[in-house]
């Protein structure tokens, strides 16, 4: 089995456990577990690498501009989410744990990354 086979597995395998845990979740009346999108942002992120794996094979020039451009983005959007976070608990807008804030957060860091690679592969 091939690395882009095993990330697509590995993708949809992410995608089944985050759709079970948040139809249960919602079944149930649950609310608060933040690990469905972590979760999700994995599939998001096993999904990309599947995508991108012949691409990335051969690590050239493209390889190394399309990673750089996308760590710069994710950066700056990732500052973005911090600042809204801020606006969005300080306020109260929301009430989240320290905690639940962490995953969220983290996983939009990942799914971010991982967008951002799709579409610069697409550009450059």
């Amino acid at each position: 089995m091939n690395s882009r086979l095993g990330n697509f597995i590995m993708s949809f395998l992410m995608l089944g456990v985050s759709l079970y845990l948040f139809f249960s979740n919602v079944v149930n009346g649950k609310s608060g577990d933040e690990i469905v999108y972590l979760l999700f942002s994995l599939f998001i992120m096993f999904f990309a690498l599947g995508y991108l794996h012949p691409q990335f094979k051969k690590k050239d020039e493209r390889f190394k501009l399309i990673q750089q451009k996308s760590m710069f983005f994710t950066y700056f959007i990732l500052m973005g989410y911090f600042f809204i976070f801020t606006i969005l608990l300080g306020y109260n807008i929301i009430n989240l744990s320290a905690l639940a804030a962490i995953k969220i957060l983290g996983a939009l860091t990942i799914a971010t990354l991982n967008l951002l690679l799709i579409i610069f592969s697409k550009i450059y």
